[in-house]
């Protein structure tokens, strides 16, 4: 079991993850999971 973190543009993220499933399938012989997310607002302190 692995895991991964890339950071790709948003315009480029449909041919990323073609091409990662395509290298993956064909190194390993599965077929990998991958889930897309996207940076919320940046980090910051609250008084609480």
């Amino acid at each position: 079991a692995g895991c991964a973190v890339a950071l790709v543009d948003r315009s480029s993220l449909d041919d990323f993850i073609d091409e990662t499933t395509t290298s993956y399938r064909i190194s390993t012989g599965l077929s990998p999971t991958i889930y897309p997310s996207y940076a919320a607002g940046a980090a910051a302190i609250e008084a609480l």
